[in-house]
């Protein structure tokens, strides 16, 4: 057997290979203990959003970690919300952990206690390589990587080292928005190589610098760094004299190489770029953005310094920062400073900069200007042929709840800017079965289309909204676990101010309404492929002790002022916990005495929704009535296998009432028996659900209205 074979061998019997879509999955395999010589790959599938994932946890101690975003079928990445502490481990544990296409978000750019990694206690951490590859630092806050070393019990302030720290063919934006920043990263530990290249970074908010060293007492021993930054793009004023601070920090033997970078303070104000500028200011004194305070580039006290054919707009070049007593000499220095004239530098090489359009034709100067002919910048932004800019506008016109969708953006009117030879998709959302689409005011039929961009575009999506009369469709839960007041008004009604869903408790005698936070929410629960099925929905969740002895359970309902020939209900149930095994749907003309109109069982070994469909009776047209949505306390319980057997096994309790209901339509007739009926359906069509969403799972359809080729079928 060879070396390679004999490595290949071992590798496979060490790897662990996982794809994950939610917090639990992820921490599971990221936080596993592992040895120096484990090997992990983490594909995260979160379907172009950011799993939030628990704070403050320390790093696994040792292994090596692969954490791979991958893209969902409309090219968004995929992501993760985290703040982690480094581990505490021995210098004999080797940790290392890859980041790969990728977003890293963070809280959002005002909360200044927020990281994505940090330390300030007196423990070793020991981390063997650390590198980013293009990822997404995105919504960042105080700090990115904050290492602030506390005094140890011998005075010494070391908090370990890292072996190697790279940054490669990443975007940094969205930074942090308050006046009090910390360096983005402070490396107060020792870093044998830090490299950073074909980075892009703007809209970076307020940067006290990008780099610094700092804390660690002389005694731990200066830094030897092997420093690399080049290629890179910086758009951004830092309010410290030097954007990068090694100081006394680094050895004597440090070498520093800081090529073939754009280093640029905009010239033009907004949230992110110059925020402290206000019109008065800029009015006041107009050559606030022409002539910012030039910050140097780095301060070095020590080391071996290189810094050639970089583009300067705003900052000077390094400083040899000798201290009062004469302390610090650079080694050796080599350094070419470019003019205006040797690089071709004006914001205008950009295609559109304010905008964040940042590519530029490989026929300017700066293309070449690099050290023996190479690009400055990031070299990926270089284009062939000269881009302009395109605008984009769409709107929504009939509706008031369709939306259109353009990229990741959604609304009712959207506008933005591409550049000549940009896809992109734009979207005609019609909220499920909330709405026809008529067609695009260029006669485009499509609800969904990929166009490639020559010229503005201007577009309007043409509705016509069906006969519904109120819909609670939840779609204002931007994240899980969130309690809102009942009653709680309709998304949408035919009429506005009638329709409220209400939260009716037993207090031991009779029923009352809950308001503050009656009502609690999920989302991502049921489907075995919860993130391409998300859904929103509230749960009836009548306490233990009622559950438990089957007492007057809780419920959901509204008020009909006057009930439509024909209307119906429709809902969908289930639970990935414990429910009663039937819900019931009653009807009442006093909201005191109630009548069942229609059942549903939940069924399965696995948690699934299930979709619900009652008509009002024809003795209730006309009338005044309430209906409400409720387990039925006589019909058992009801949970998926799996927690059946925990159950069982005693590994768990049955506690609380988990009844999951989403999308709660009251419709007209006609919203159901418009659509016409098909006997047979075409077998390559997409099917959809009565409420417009598409069902994967075609072969194990469950009970319920579908649609397919604009046509309703039933399975009963």
């Amino acid at each position: 057997m060879t070396t390679l074979s004999c490595f290949l061998a071992v590798f496979a019997m060490m790897a662990n290979h996982v794809t994950v879509s939610s917090k639990a999955d992820f921490e599971a395999a990221f936080f596993a203990e592992r040895t120096n010589d484990q090997c992990d790959t983490i594909f995260v599938k979160s379907n172009g959003t950011a799993i939030g994932l628990n704070n403050g946890k320390n790093m696994p101690n040792a292994g090596k970690i692969w954490i791979i975003g991958v893209d969902n079928e409309e090219g968004k990445m995929s992501g993760i919300k985290h703040q982690w502490n480094l581990p505490i481990n021995q210098a004999s544990d080797k940790l290392s952990v890859f980041f790969e296409n990728i977003v890293l978000q963070g809280a959002g750019g005002t909360a200044n206690s927020k990281y994505y990694f940090q330390t300030k206690d007196s423990n070793y951490h020991y981390i063997d390589t650390l590198k980013f590859t293009n990822c997404v630092f995105q919504d960042y806050n105080r700090a990115l990587f904050r290492v602030q070393p506390a005094e140890k019990l011998n005075g010494l302030k070391d908090a370990g080292d890292i072996n190697y720290f790279g940054i490669e063919g990443c975007t940094f934006r969205t930074g942090y928005q308050i006046n009090n920043p910390m360096s983005m990263f402070r490396m107060d530990m020792r870093v044998a190589e830090m490299v950073f290249r074909e980075n892009l970074f703007y809209d970076l908010g307020y940067v006290h610098s990008l780099i610094q060293f700092a804390t660690m007492s002389d005694d731990a021993g200066r830094v030897e760094i092997d420093f690399t930054f080049e290629n890179n793009i910086f758009i951004g004023w830092n309010n410290q004299n030097s954007l990068m601070m090694f100081d006394q920090y680094v050895g004597p033997m440090s070498s520093i190489k800081i090529n073939n970078n754009m280093f640029l303070v905009p010239n033009w104000y907004d949230a992110y770029n110059n925020s402290f500028i206000g019109d008065s200011i800029a009015q006041a004194n107009p050559d606030t953005l022409s002539n910012p305070k030039r910050n140097y580039i780095a301060s070095v006290q020590f080391g071996m310094v290189e810094f050639m054919n970089n583009v300067l707009v705003g900052y000077k070049g390094p400083r040899e920062n000798i201290t009062e007593d004469g302390e610090g000499a650079w080694l050796m220095a080599d350094t070419i400073y470019l003019t205006q004239e040797d690089h071709g530098f004006d914001w205008s090489i950009f295609t559109d900069a304010k905008s964040d359009l940042f590519n530029v034709w490989k026929g300017e100067k700066v293309y070449t200007a690099g050290v023996e002919g190479a690009p400055i910048g990031v070299t990926s932004l270089y284009t062939d042929e000269k881009k302009s800019v395109v605008n984009v506008s769409i709107a929504v016109e009939g509706s008031k709840s369709a939306i259109v969708k353009l990229n990741e953006q959604s609304g009712v009117s959207l506008s933005n800017k591409f550049i000549t030879g940009d896809e992109i998709t734009i979207e005609a959302n019609r909220k499920g079965m909330l709405n026809k689409f008529l067609g695009w005011s260029d006669g485009v039929k499509d609800e969904v289309r990929t166009i490639t961009l020559t010229s503005d575009l201007n577009l309007t999506a043409k509705f016509e909204e069906q006969p519904y009369i109120a819909v609670w469709n939840l779609e204002q839960l931007d994240k899980n676990n969130v309690k809102l007041d009942a009653p709680l008004a309709a998304n949408y009604a035919a009429e506005e101010g009638v329709y409220f869903l209400k939260y009716a408790t037993h207090d031991g005698t009779q029923y009352i309404d809950s308001t503050t936070q009656a009502i609690m929410t999920r989302n991502n629960k049921i489907s075995n492929d919860y993130i391409t099925d998300l859904r929103n929905c509230l749960f009836i969740h009548s306490d233990s002790a009622t559950f438990a002895d089957k007492t007057p359970a809780d419920y959901i309902y509204f008020e009909i002022p006057s009930v439509e020939a024909g209307s119906y209900l429709m809902f969908n149930i289930g639970t990935d916990n414990s429910a009663y095994k039937t819900t019931n749907v009653d009807v009442s003309l006093d909201g005191t005495t109630w009548e069942t109109i229609k059942t549903a069982d939940m069924y399965g070994d696995y948690g699934h929704w299930i979709q619900v469909t009652a008509e009002m009776p024809a003795s209730l047209n006309g009338k005044k009535a309430w209906v409400r949505i409720k387990g039925d306390e006589t019909s058992g319980y009801y949970s998926p296998a799996a927690l059946d057997a925990s159950f069982a096994a005693g590994t768990a309790h049955r506690t609380t009432e988990y009844l999951f209901v989403s999308e709660i339509f009251y419709v007209k007739a006609d919203f159901v028996n418009a659509i016409p009926s098909v006997n047979v359906a075409p077998a390559d069509e997409n099917i959809y659900d009565i409420f417009g969403r598409r069902v994967l799972d075609v072969d194990n359809l469950q009970p319920g209205l579908y649609i397919q080729a604009g046509k309703k079928f039933m399975i009963k």
